[in-house]
């Protein structure tokens, strides 16, 4: 798969945009040759060659970047960009951006999934109600057994809106590794071992294949 890198959108009101263009030019370089934690291993040529910048210029603009910036947003590192280290550079607080980003694109993908569920484009569309959410998760849930006891679950649960939120959206994720009928989990299981707040990729294999049996 090809990498790419993906920028704040806000970049142009942040003060790297106010310098000159040689410097907005390697700092965008510097981002795409950045592996997943901000660590660039290349030296001051191989960068200048890559951003097609003078290596005098390059090296200015590394030295800008290394320095405080009284200027910046972010008050982290007194606004410093990056950091040398034995091989190459290290961008700061480039897992800060990646998990913005990351937090945005969650926000988006449950937001979609709710308004399919809910057939609205907002929680706050409808008049909530807890019988009332507990049906439309009812009808998502593939395993459906127990439903008087799952409900009785879901009542003393009582999720809020951004709550059903968090559980549908995990639910639409969480079907997916559910390849075997046999091994899902009881919805009343589910909910009352609070399996919503579970991150799919850590879920163990075993949990996966192991056949469930509920406690009442």
């Amino acid at each position: 798969m090809t990498p790419f890198v993906k920028l704040d959108c806000r970049i142009t009101d942040k003060s790297i945009w106010q310098e000159d263009s040689d410097t907005r030019i390697v700092w965008i370089t510097l981002l795409t040759m950045a592996d997943s934690s901000g660590v660039v291993e290349a030296a001051i040529p191989g960068i200048a060659k890559r951003a097609n910048v003078s290596i005098e210029m390059t090296e200015n603009a590394i030295k800008k970047f290394c320095n405080i910036d009284k200027y910046s947003t972010n008050s982290a590192n007194n606004g410093r960009r990056i950091e040398r280290f034995i091989g190459g550079f290290k961008i700061l607080n480039y897992e800060h951006y990646r998990q913005k980003d990351y937090r945005a694109t969650e926000r988006q993908r449950r937001h979609r999934t709710v308004s399919r569920v809910t057939n609205v484009t907002s929680l706050d569309s409808y008049v909530y109600d807890y019988v009332y959410s507990f049906d439309l998760f009812w009808k998502e849930y593939p395993k459906k057994v127990n439903k008087e006891y799952s409900k009785k679950i879901w009542l003393k649960l009582k999720p809020n809106k951004e709550l059903f939120g968090k559980i549908i959206y995990a639910l639409e994720n969480q079907k997916k590794i559910w390849d075997n009928p046999q091994y899902i989990p009881h919805p009343s299981t589910w909910l009352n071992a609070g399996q919503w707040a579970d991150d799919v990729t850590s879920i163990p294999q075993p949990y996966r294949g192991r056949r469930d049996e509920d406690e009442q």
